[in-house]
């Protein structure tokens, strides 16, 4: 079933329908060699996120990535890019 805001397209040798707004990083991940398994962009409610298959999982965030380390407190001001 694919929606409005979704692209189809092959990943692992399969048809998938990827959330528009994260579907360029899900297609970069895959042709890199880093598979994925499942994925959403959050819907302008929350962080987007990637399960890969190795169990880790990426956020996707929109703004200032400055903006946002700062606001998780994670990195000093000079490890900020």
């Amino acid at each position: 079933m694919t929606h409005r805001n979704q692209v189809c397209m092959p990943i692992n040798g399969r048809g998938r329908c990827i959330d528009r707004c994260v579907h360029h990083i899900v297609a970069a991940l895959n042709v890199g060699g880093v598979r994925t398994m499942a994925s959403c962009c959050g819907h302008k409610k929350q962080a987007g996120l990637i399960s890969l298959e190795d169990s880790r999982h990426l956020a996707v965030f929109a703004g200032d990535p400055n903006e946002l380390m700062k606001k998780l407190g994670s990195l000093s001001d000079d490890h900020l890019v």
